[in-house]
């Protein structure tokens, strides 16, 4: 696939910014090409050779020939490398955007004499055009004449035309999506946020009510939103760090995507250990996404890895005060006072979080969790005294309600990703029904073997 030469890349950066300012990026970038120290040259040859130069770049991209772009293109070049560019260039440029242009218009045109359009050829040459115009437009936007008017009124159209039969040069990165070609379909997406706000589209639109609504479209916040996130993922595929963070800030704010494009900040800010940046993007994600836990979760595991359980308390309880009925928060705030050891708090955080959300995996599973530890302590209590009747007299119903949050828990993780749930419900099981006097130790075992197949663990033979 062609890609953007180094001129059109400045200008694809730059149609936004004064002419003034375009026009120095430009001409450094054409200063970097030539190499005129010391030498002394003939305008008359220098002139001739521009004639030349831009005479063979129309011969060869003329489309009622046999057009030859690549000759084109090499003419295009020659001309500006010649040290006459600079008073010479909107002609120059003028006829570079011609080529593409010319380019353009015959892979369009290729099916009806009964061939197939190449796309990786069409794409960047609309682009290229387009970027070439847009440069023109701007040297004459405010010249006044005749000439001038026809000539503003020409790169109009054809700017229109290039950036609606690419939707926007959408279509460019969409296509360099499917090749993998990740800069390039960056800089497609880039275009189009450029080229919503460039002179020459949005002059056209003056004049024209029906180009203006279509326009308008294209700036709808949704859409715009839409390609800034495709230019990001962009560079996140291109493996540039650099680029995707700085496209990730861009876009952290807007609606689109949110949760993704925060998670993707705080996964390139750890591994690049900037753990002050990552913590900082936890916050904003707590702030802007309060139903999504993932952010409070991590945030709270940074202070509790430091014991700082007073701040990670009060992230939890300042997501209480502004959503009380969200079960995500409330989840949270009971492994925090389990984990400080408090499970009765924790239990009463559960239970909330339970009325609010019954069918919740976690919550069950930590309903589960809290049961269960409660039965092992007071078991353990009494095996200690050695009163091994009493310890099964009371700890057994704590068991068993735990047993009812785990089943619920077993029938929710679908995935089979929380092994504690079977290594309870295993070991609840098999503390009844291999009692003597248990009622209903087939029903026990039948579920023993049932969980424990699901997670992979070894099943007990069945009573004969």
């Amino acid at each position: 696939m062609k890609i953007f030469s180094i001129v059109t890349f400045i200008s694809l950066i730059c149609l936004t910014i004064p002419a003034q300012a375009q026009e120095t990026l430009v001409q450094k970038s054409i200063a970097q090409s030539k190499d005129t120290t010391n030498k002394v040259f003939d305008l008359k040859t220098l002139h001739k050779e521009l004639e030349k130069n831009l005479k063979e770049a129309r011969l060869y991209s003329a489309i009622n020939q046999s057009p030859n772009f690549a000759k084109a293109r090499a003419a295009i070049k020659a001309a500006m490398e010649n040290p006459l560019y600079e008073e010479n260039k909107r002609e120059i440029l003028t006829e570079a955007g011609n080529v593409e242009y010319n380019c353009y218009d015959v892979e369009r045109n290729k099916p009806a004499s009964g061939g197939k359009i190449d796309y990786n050829v069409l794409y960047p040459a609309t682009a290229e055009s387009f970027i070439y115009y847009s440069q023109v437009y701007l040297m004459i936007a405010d010249k006044k004449g005749k000439s001038f008017s026809n000539l503003k009124s020409n790169l109009q159209k054809k700017a229109w035309t290039l950036f609606s039969v690419t939707d926007g040069f959408r279509a460019n990165g969409v296509n360099a999506y499917e090749n993998k070609d990740w800069e390039h379909a960056r800089l497609s997406f880039d275009l189009f946020i450029h080229a919503i706000k460039s002179r020459v589209l949005n002059d056209y639109a003056e004049s024209n009510s029906r180009i203006n609504s279509t326009l308008n479209i294209y700036k709808n916040d949704s859409i715009v939103a839409h390609a800034k996130y495709c230019k990001a993922v962009a560079s996140i595929n291109m493996n540039n760090t650099e680029l995707a963070i700085q496209d990730l800030e861009e876009i952290k704010y807007d609606k689109f995507e949110q949760n993704i494009v925060l998670q993707e900040l705080c996964r390139l800010y750890e591994e690049i250990g900037e753990e002050v940046k990552f913590e900082k993007i936890l916050e904003e994600g707590t702030r802007l996404l309060p139903d999504e836990p993932w952010y409070a979760r991590n945030l709270v595991n940074i202070y509790l890895n430091r014991k700082e359980y007073q701040v990670a308390s009060k992230i939890i309880d300042q997501l209480i005060a502004v959503d009380p009925n969200n079960h995500n928060n409330l989840t949270l705030k009971g492994q925090l006072v389990e984990v400080q050891g408090d499970i009765d708090t924790a239990l009463d955080y559960f239970e909330k979080s339970y009325m609010i959300n019954p069918d919740n995996l976690e919550i069950n599973s930590s309903l589960g969790r809290i049961w269960f530890n409660k039965a092992t302590q007071i078991e353990s209590k009494y095996f200690e005294l050695r009163n091994y009747d009493e310890a099964d007299e009371k700890s057994m119903p704590l068991y068993i309600e735990a047993m009812k949050y785990y089943e619920k828990a077993f029938e929710l993780d679908i995935n089979r990703e929380d092994k504690a749930i079977p290594q309870a419900l295993r070991a609840i099981t098999y503390k009844q029904f291999t009692k003597a006097k248990c009622e209903n130790a087939d029903e026990l075992i039948d579920l023993y073997n049932k969980v424990s197949k699901a997670y992979g663990f070894k099943q007990f033979p069945k009573r004969k």
